[in-house]
């Protein structure tokens, strides 16, 4: 089982993406592919067996801190083939933040989808 460096999102996020990038408070990538790689590897790592109930929680805030921080995250979240999938997973089998961080999320990512 892995471990998971930190209990702080962000100080998760920067040891798992080499481009996410700690700047007054706000994780920030470099480029529209930064992102999506990012995004990818989270909902991945979501999306493993092996990943702890704690560390999805931890995934999942960095996810949401993205989605918040990025307008274009919340778009890439949306159109990922397995992210529908997984947070319907989170929010049947989640821990109670998990599922609060999830719902969050995807309200975030809802409404971007419907002013596009």
């Amino acid at each position: 089982m892995s471990k998971f460096p930190s209990s702080k999102p962000e100080e998760y996020a920067s040891s798992s993406t080499s481009e996410t990038k700690e700047s007054n408070g706000t994780l920030q990538m470099d480029g529209p592919e930064d992102t999506i790689a990012a995004v990818a590897r989270f909902i991945e790592k979501l999306h493993s067996r092996i990943t702890s109930p704690p560390e999805k929680e931890l995934v999942t805030a960095c996810l949401l801190r993205l989605a918040k921080a990025r307008k274009e995250t919340r778009t890439v979240i949306g159109s990922h083939a397995q992210a529908m999938p997984l947070f319907i997973s989170i929010l049947r089998s989640g821990t109670s933040e998990a599922k609060l961080m999830m719902l969050r999320l995807s309200v975030l990512c809802a409404k971007m989808m419907v002013y596009e």
